[in-house]
């Protein structure tokens, strides 16, 4: 049952919101203690439950489970002026999604709402993207590889380091969920600097494992490199070595600068 709501009920939740931003999803599930009382309006039992979370992360996850998006991209508006889109990108819409899981990990939320949410703050994402420049690169273009690991269901974070990728003058592919073996297709088929995988379930590190073993065994480049990345590697960074990935980082532009590092020392003579 599970199964079938994440593949076929949620996408239909999802596509259902795209065509009226106001549309209400359900107010958070909350442990009897904290449940607001009667008199308290969709927005603000939204506010009551996540009032701990005080800094412009927490905020931001507040307001995508708020009955409007509408507050949401007026308050990443004003920090948009006040920081600019690129900071904005990864210090506040990345530690935002954590800030979900974390909500549907201690069972504050359930996985309708903390689908619906990330799903607005990838659209944050798009749309605060178009307003960044894209940096021209001399030479040959590096070309990175970019996947969830298979089993993951939310990739909101991979498509922000793709971004940051993009605007250094990467070519990038991937993006999606793929089964095992089409990754090992894309990794075959075509050269790549580096392949990197994000990973937020320790159920998945086994699985996580073996991918990277076969990546450099049938990689088109010998001497890939592999960057891993998600809530996992940030609580866990020796983690980094039980799977075989290279280097880990915390975010987008932390991967680029990992990446590019790669890169040059590959071409040495």
């Amino acid at each position: 049952m599970t199964e079938a709501l994440r593949r076929a009920v949620i996408p239909a939740l999802v596509q259902r919101h795209r065509p009226s931003p106001e549309a209400r999803i359900p107010e958070p599930r909350v442990p009897e203690a904290r449940v607001p009382k009667p008199h308290m309006n969709g927005h603000a039992a939204v506010h009551h439950v996540l009032a701990p979370l005080v800094d412009q992360a927490g905020e931001l996850a507040r307001l995508v489970l708020a009955p409007s998006e509408a507050e949401a991209a007026q308050f990443v508006e004003r920090l948009c002026h006040a920081q600019g889109a690129e900071a904005v990108c990864h210090d506040v819409l990345e530690p935002a999604a954590r800030n979900l899981g974390e909500l549907w990990t201690a069972d504050r939320v359930d996985f309708t709402q903390v689908t619906i949410g990330v799903w607005r703050l990838q659209r944050l994402a798009r749309q605060l993207d178009t307003r960044l420049e894209t940096r021209a690169i001399f030479g040959a273009t590096p070309r990175a590889l970019l996947l969830p690991t298979p089993g993951e269901q939310h990739s909101f974070g991979l498509y922000n380091v793709a971004a940051a990728f993009r605007r250094a003058g990467w070519l990038v592919m991937g993006g999606s969920v793929l089964p095992v073996e089409q990754c090992l297709q894309l990794a075959a088929a075509q050269r790549f600097d580096v392949v990197g995988f994000s990973l937020g379930a320790a159920r998945h590190l086994e699985a996580l494992r073996d991918l990277i073993r076969e990546v450099r065994r049938r990689s088109a480049n010998p001497q890939v490199r592999v960057l891993v990345g998600g809530p996992l590697f940030l609580a866990h960074p020796e983690t980094l070595r039980d799977v075989g990935g290279d280097a880990t980082a915390r975010d987008g532009p932390e991967a680029v600068r990992q990446a590019q590092r790669f890169v040059a020392l590959s071409s040495r003579p």
